[in-house]
């Protein structure tokens, strides 16, 4: 992951002094526990179309955290970062390890980054059946989250409750409403910004593929992400998953 954003990087450093850049990355969420025999997952599952991650899937956040550590604060120097996440407990787990790995931050929900509704996935709409629903928040930082605290934000929860049944094509123009939103959050911006969001394999490889990447698959914990300087997004990360070292 480090090597393939510094090569970007250094090839614009030249002509990318005069304003700093903002990181964007979506982050795929780790292994699933649906994946995996039960024995290999030691958090509760209880809800079919919510499953927690495998034991691999929490050691493979931490892994990205660590590596997100070096490679943004340690070599990069960003001080500011964000990190959201999916209502899907998967994506709010790999977040919250995220957080761990990292040493700094803390979770916000952003239905934005929701998993594709689409019927293929869902037999009806998940949304008022997700644990996030079903837990009061201290339960689900105490058996989820490790501790890690989150907020329960609002934004695009309307849209998303609204979705289903959600079409590939659907999915990929809220692709395009994830790109031109960081775009003009982050456009001119005057200080260094690592905005992460977690989510599923479709939007980190959509996202990857509307910025001209080639990666034709996102595993888990893969990140996409885009530099975005003035009012330019180009992409330095394509579906990479090269940090992650722990796989079933």
């Amino acid at each position: 992951m480090v090597e393939s954003a510094q090569h970007t990087a250094s090839k614009q450093k030249a002509s990318a002094k005069k304003e700093p850049a903002c990181f964007v990355g979506l982050i795929r969420h780790g292994e699933r526990a649906d994946y995996v025999p039960r024995s290999c997952t030691s958090k509760k599952y209880t809800v079919h179309h919510d499953p927690p991650l495998s034991d691999i899937g929490i050691q493979q956040a931490l892994e990205t955290g660590k590596a997100l550590k070096k490679f943004l604060i340690e070599e990069q120097g960003y001080e500011t970062i964000i990190i959201e996440c999916s209502p899907f407990i998967r994506t709010m787990m790999t977040a919250a390890n995220i957080v761990k790995g990292m040493g700094t931050g803390t979770v916000q929900i952003n239905y934005l980054f929701t998993e594709l509704l689409a019927p293929h996935l869902f037999d009806d709409c998940p949304m008022g059946d997700i644990l996030l629903k079903k837990l009061d928040k201290q339960r689900i930082i105490t058996e989820y989250l490790d501790g890690v605290d989150f907020e329960h934000g609002d934004f695009f929860k309307p849209q998303a409750e609204r979705m289903y049944p959600e079409s590939r094509t659907k999915g990929k123009e809220r692709v395009q409403t994830m790109i031109q939103h960081f775009k003009e959050k982050y456009k001119n911006c005057d200080q260094k910004v690592a905005h992460l969001a977690v989510t599923h394999g479709f939007f980190v490889n959509q996202f990857s593929k509307q910025l001209n990447g080639q990666n034709p698959y996102a595993d888990f914990c893969s990140i996409s992400a885009m530099e975005i300087r003035g009012s330019k997004g180009t992409l330095v990360l394509d579906s990479d998953s090269n940090h992650v070292l722990s796989w079933s």
